[in-house]
């Protein structure tokens, strides 16, 4: 759980934050932002007592840019972010809409690599700017706050998605921020932006277990996936942040991505996929036995007297037009009729067309060109 704590005053009731303040003994929050002040902008982060409490201030006017409070996290489809916010925007309108003063709660979602793919900001505005041309694209949103006064804040990230459309498979990070903003040069705009019992519930890793086929034939390739649990009772794929390994790796062998390769075997084989995955300071690890089974183990070959010795499959086996059947045979002669040709494999179709019924014959014979299709 990471917790926006608020420093202890000093005389005046104001403290000055330097480059940043942490969350208890947790990860710090960064003050961020261009906070420019070419064009005469104020920019201020402070600790003020407000609302019957202290609280966290951040501030910005006059300059064309912006002041943050934010928090880099890593994304978990389960997040709950809880705060209390204020904010008050004003200006004297500039020529265009595009002059405004904005601020509120960004979370901005990235990528592996930190690329920007989507966002959603909860923001009050002095223009609809943000809300009309400020929104490129289906995977990004703005939505108003209510009102300037004081609220307490409740999301889920899935509540929070659900304003966007983003490939969620590619989210990475979560950029948890307060922003106050101005968009404008020398205009008399200012943004306060106030927060409070900023909490951010992050689940606790209590579980992970293994997904995949129990049986593998020899010379395959199976995918299995690692699944972790959290105390709050939701789930998460981290198989390509997963450890893997297969014991023995006689028979097997396990990449990166979870992807079993058998081998070529000459008996059936048990095996073990391990896998561990950490969070933080947790690691938990998880363990599946499976079966790797030969095609045609040593000692399993059928064997036929030849004479009256068949297996009957009750039903035709080959439905397609296009198909290999193939056998090894040892041809001792003519068997106890008078015919030298032996039947190896047969399937006979009672429907007849023309007359004929339909059949298919693997032959082992004395006389191969006499019966080079049967």
């Amino acid at each position: 759980m990471l917790i926006l704590t608020i420093f202890a005053t000093s005389a005046n009731g104001n403290v000055i934050f330097s480059d940043d303040f942490e969350s208890g003994s947790l990860d710090k929050w960064i003050i961020g932002g261009r906070q420019q002040d070419n064009h005469g902008g104020i920019n201020i982060a402070e600790v003020i007592y407000r609302n019957s409490s202290q609280m966290a201030h951040i501030h910005h006017s006059l300059d064309t840019t912006e002041i943050t409070l934010e928090k880099l996290l890593e994304y978990c489809p389960s997040l709950i972010f809880n705060f209390d916010m204020e904010v008050s925007v004003s200006s004297i309108a500039g020529p265009t809409d595009d002059d405004y003063a904005m601020g509120g709660a960004f979370f901005d979602f990235l990528d592996s690599s930190g690329e920007l793919i989507g966002f959603v900001r909860y923001i009050g505005s002095t223009s609809s700017y943000p809300f009309t041309i400020g929104n490129p694209s289906p995977s990004r949103e703005y939505i108003a706050l209510p009102d300037s006064s004081l609220h307490s804040y409740s999301f889920t990230l899935e509540d929070i998605l659900s304003h966007i459309t983003v490939d969620t498979d590619s989210i990475a990070y979560i950029n948890f921020s307060f922003w106050a903003y101005n968009s404008g040069f020398g205009w008399n705009m200012s943004a306060d932006v106030w927060v409070d019992n900023v909490v951010v519930s992050v689940p606790e890793l209590v579980g992970l277990e293994i997904v995949g086929p129990d049986e593998v034939a020899e010379n395959f390739r199976a995918g299995y996936k690692a699944i972790a649990y959290y105390d709050n009772d939701s789930t998460k794929d981290v198989t390509n942040s997963a450890l893997w390994a297969v014991e023995p790796n006689t028979a097997a062998n396990i990449d990166e991505n979870g992807v079993l390769t058998t081998k070529d075997i000459v008996k059936h084989w048990a095996a073990t996929i391990l896998a561990s995955y950490t969070k933080g300071d947790v690691t938990i690890e998880a363990e599946k036995t499976i079966d790797i089974f030969a095609i045609c183990p040593t000692g399993t070959a059928l064997q036929f007297d030849g004479v009256d010795d068949y297996v009957d499959f009750s039903r035709n086996i080959i439905t397609t037009k296009e198909f290999t059947v193939s056998a090894w045979a040892n041809h001792y002669g003519s068997p106890g009729g008078s015919s030298p040709v032996n039947a190896i494999f047969q399937q006979r179709d009672d429907a007849s067309q023309a007359g004929y019924a339909q059949s298919l014959i693997l032959l082992a014979t004395e006389y191969p060109g006499d019966y080079a299709a049967a």
